[in-house]
């Protein structure tokens, strides 16, 4: 769901000062008359700029903007489906394994959460160029796991 945050390219919590410069650039960068070769897709966007500006920079209505975003999250959260929990059969069928830190999948699983812990914190940091902040997206961040735990598993004799 796009949202006039997204649409200024800000965060939700994003001051007034950091709204109004993103505004400015994108209304520079956006404005029909800047944009001879298509004014039509320029004017467009420059309305969908200029109306989330309005929301956003006047406080009260940025109030009333978060209280029904929030209320829209909350119901399309509680409209997704649920887990169904396991049966008391299923455990019978499919017992548990006992897990210890000797165990190569234990020691796995620490790994890939361990990996994934600083991939996301580096992917998170404002301070990251954002060419590597893009390489570490959903779906490439999902290879470079792929490709580190591939060489993991190829070298295991070596890390283990």
């Amino acid at each position: 769901m796009r949202t006039h945050y997204h649409n200024l390219q800000v965060q939700e919590g994003a001051d007034p000062a950091v709204i109004k410069a993103s505004y400015k650039a994108l209304a520079q960068r956006y404005h029909p008359d800047r944009n001879p070769d298509n004014p039509d897709e320029s004017a467009r966007i420059f309305r969908i700029i200029t109306e989330a500006y309005e929301v956003l920079s006047d406080p009260a209505k940025r109030l009333k903007y978060d209280a029904n975003l929030r209320a829209q999250r909350e119901a399309a959260a509680a409209a997704a489906p649920k887990k169904i929990p396991r049966s008391a059969s299923d455990a019978v069928k499919y017992p548990a394994r006992p897990v210890s830190a000797d165990d190569p999948t234990f020691m796995f699983r620490q790994f890939v959460q361990q990996l994934e812990q600083v991939i996301n914190q580096v992917a998170s940091n404002p301070r990251v160029p954002t060419a590597f902040r893009w390489l570490l997206s959903r779906p490439l961040r999902l290879i470079l796991l792929l490709q580190l735990l591939l060489a993991a598993y190829l070298f295991r004799d070596v890390i283990l």
